[in-house]
């Protein structure tokens, strides 16, 4: 029989790390029920649903902890209500559980609040000597703490590098190249894998399964990064592509494209020699491609770094460009 048979931990999980998943496992140890509520202010910098649900998925397995989601606006801190700061959590608390033995936390607050909803507090690592990490310290650095974060966490942090450029400006390599250099994943171009079976006179349909099918490599693809992930080609340049083939651009695509986030783009520029290699059909507007690409980055607001020179070049600046705006 275990020594507790209900007991809360509590928090931010700002994000989670595995100083939480200790403390949680550790109340999971000594208890029958385990009620871990998910604190979240709408203000807050990773949404709180997010955080919820990654605690889902981590102990989804684990039928004696339940994850509760709470997102009251109480106060933070005593000073904030004096008077009511207490009981405003007390009713937080038995508004989504029913009865309490114990609640286990790492913090100073724990005896106060457990006094305040009449149980045992336990006191776990309270110097993070197990886990030396905390959520300021993750979100301050995700990198240097990485090996602190769960892996369903990882994603959120890990930074989206997108090449895009014209035809025949060594995007392919480039991105083999990064990735074997970063140790990571590259996202490939799915357009070539598609014109391979289909040709390459390409219609609005089939730009649109282009597309479809570039985002599915990327959300195949991204949870296997390793901290930054190579992605050759985004939806930008799909919309542009339609351009090209003078056909409609899908109004899903250009939505979508609005809503996929990369921390940075490098755009390859047009300075090396074109290669026919069967499925390159606009030599002629390699410049107008590179500089459309450019107007739509600056419309856009989006941070971008221009690539040239020859292929050993092309590949030290970049590599340079990622160790310092993304590492």
């Amino acid at each position: 029989m275990k020594k507790f048979k209900n007991s809360l931990v509590l928090g931010k999980f700002l994000p989670p790390h595995n100083g939480h998943l200790y403390l949680i496992d550790t109340a999971a140890a000594q208890s029958e029920q385990v009620y871990v509520l998910c604190c979240s202010l709408e203000r807050e910098p990773i949404p709180g649903y997010l955080r919820a649900k990654w605690l889902t998925q981590i102990y989804n397995q684990v039928p004696n902890v339940k994850i509760i989601h709470i997102t009251d606006e109480n106060p933070q801190y005593p000073e904030e209500d004096p008077e009511n700061f207490w009981q405003i959590w007390y009713d937080t608390v038995y508004n989504n559980v029913d009865s309490l033995d114990a609640i286990f936390t790492s913090e100073d607050y724990g005896d106060p609040f457990s006094k305040s909803l009449g149980i045992q507090h336990v006191l776990v690592d309270k110097e993070r000597t197990t886990y030396p990490v905390s959520g300021t310290a993750v979100r301050a650095n995700a990198f240097e703490n990485w090996d602190l974060i769960p892996d369903n966490v990882k994603e959120y942090f890990i930074k989206k590098i997108c090449l895009i450029g014209p035809e025949s400006t060594g995007k392919t390599t480039l991105a083999q190249k990064l990735a074997k250099e970063f140790n990571t994943v590259w996202v490939p171009e799915y357009g070539r894998e598609y014109c391979d079976k289909y040709g390459v006179n390409c219609d609005e349909r089939d730009l649109s399964h282009i597309a479809a099918g570039q985002l599915q490599n990327e959300d195949d693809l991204i949870y296997t990064a390793n901290k930054i992930a190579i992605c050759d080609t985004d939806l930008i340049a799909t919309q542009i592509w339609c351009e090209m083939y003078q056909t409609k651009c899908p109004r899903w695509i250009i939505d979508a494209s609005y809503q996929r986030k990369y921390d940075l783009y490098l755009v390859t520029k047009p300075d090396i020699t074109w290669v026919d290699d069967g499925q390159r059909i606009f030599p002629h507007k390699r410049d107008w491609h590179f500089n459309r690409i450019i107007q739509e980055l600056e419309k856009r607001g989006l941070s971008y770094e221009i690539i040239d020179g020859d292929y050993e070049q092309r590949f030290e600046k970049a590599k340079y460009i990622i160790n310092k705006k993304a590492l």
